[in-house]
């Protein structure tokens, strides 16, 4: 109304996926709870995955070339 430049710190919820901005989203119970059960399906799945012996030598390469000499 006034012509002036406004300090914008709240806005319509067009960005509020979880009732709240990215501020208040980790305060979310339930955005705490599938953080933490899917950073254990990811730790599982990655030890699962990259439990595997290779020589010392080895420099463990994501994908080796050498192991189809080993």
């Amino acid at each position: 109304i006034t012509g002036k430049p406004m300090k914008i710190e709240w806005s319509s919820n067009w960005d509020d996926n979880l009732g709240g901005s990215t501020r208040y989203g980790e305060l979310d119970p339930m955005v705490q709870k599938t953080r933490q059960k899917a950073s254990e399906k990811v730790k599982f799945a990655f030890e699962q995955t990259f439990m595997f012996y290779l020589p010392r030598i080895c420099e463990h390469c994501l994908n080796p070339s050498c192991v189809a000499s080993c």
